[in-house]
């Protein structure tokens, strides 16, 4: 071999550190640029970088050729460094590449959450006082949720559902009103005239979502009065579900189970021990369904009488959460689906 020829072979040789630079900076590019979604840049540092590993290469072979051991070390440093680097990149490409799936609405959790605000309503007189705190949903659902709150609370809002403030205000201001007029006539001393509603969501899947309502009233009578019910809606279309989820064939069986249900809550063991508990009743096979349809949560369906629906004060609101499989051969196929999680 020609000297000459040699010593351009031996400075070659020595250039190993500066492709393998080059090479570690046109990863770098190219993992910014994919992240970016440039594609032109991505091009550019895709063949960039082919390019300066063939020069690596070449960099070991020339090496060996001029004999220069030091060289040959520095070559093969260089080709295990950018097959190292061309792993990290990989490896940041495949975090930098997750997007969390979308709707027509735009990015959204993977696990769909029915996001919302606090609208709240409160005032305290000195003899009244009324509270409202509604967790109101922003999309989806929300006319639908909209609906059943006003039904809920009373059905004597006429403005502009959508405007939970005049909602919550209508109905914070209507039991102000109430209160106020119930105090004027004398009341008990131990008496404190209140009206208290929360509406919380209690539980939602990436089908369903379940909103649940409390409601307290003491209005200067022997004891308060307290409501506690929930509604369940398909995320889908919005639909609330109601005692339409059981099927035509379902009632009896449901009856059943609402029958075992009201005997495991009063402890009792047989159908006359059971009808010596409730009232307004001719027989234990004329039981009727609770009035607040059931509504879902972790556990199962949720069946729940209100005071006095069936029972006097002192029984309290009897009901139970019923599991999934308890009740899913009485439902419609289309309610079946939505419990499957």
């Amino acid at each position: 071999m020609q000297e000459s020829t040699k010593n351009k072979l031996t400075i070659f040789s020595r250039l190993w550190a500066v492709s393998m630079i080059l090479f570690i900076v046109f990863c770098i590019v190219g993992v910014i640029a994919t992240m970016n979604e440039s594609k032109d840049l991505i091009g550019i540092a895709t063949l960039g970088a082919c390019a300066m590993f063939l020069v690596q290469v070449a960099h070991v072979v020339t090496s060996v050729i001029v004999k220069r051991g030091w060289c040959i070390a520095g070559s093969v440093f260089g080709i295990a460094v950018s097959v190292f680097v061309s792993l990290c990149s990989v490896v940041a490409l495949a975090a930098g590449q997750y997007r969390p799936p979308v709707n027509a609405n735009g990015p959204v959790e993977e696990t769909e959450l029915v996001a919302g605000d606090s609208v709240t309503f409160s005032f305290a007189g000195s003899d009244v006082t009324s509270d409202i705190v509604a967790m109101v949903p922003e999309k989806n659902v929300r006319h639908a949720v909209l609906e059943w709150l006003d039904e809920s609370l009373g059905g004597t809002f006429d403005g502009d559902k959508e405007d939970m403030g005049a909602v919550v205000g209508h109905y914070g201001n209507l039991y102000v009103d109430k209160l106020n007029s119930i105090s004027s006539q004398g009341v008990p001393d131990y008496a404190e005239l209140s009206y208290y509603a929360r509406m919380d969501k209690i539980y939602e899947t990436d089908k369903v979502v379940t909103y649940g309502l409390t409601i307290d009233i003491d209005m200067g009578g022997a004891h308060p009065l307290s409501k506690e019910m929930g509604a369940t809606f398909s995320k889908a279309d919005g639909k609330r579900l109601t005692w339409d989820m059981v099927s035509k064939d379902g009632t009896t069986g449901v009856k059943n189970v609402v029958k075992e249900m009201l005997k495991d809550y009063f402890n009792a063991k047989t159908d006359d021990e059971l009808m010596k508990c409730v009232q307004g009743v001719k027989n234990a096979s004329s039981i009727p369904l609770p009035k607040t349809p059931p509504y879902m949560t972790e556990e199962g369906f949720v069946l729940i009488y209100q005071q006095y629906e069936i029972a006097a004060y002192a029984a309290g609101m009897p009901g139970d959460t019923i599991p999934y499989k308890t009740m899913k051969p009485y439902l419609t196929e289309e309610v079946r689906k939505l419990t499957e999680k």
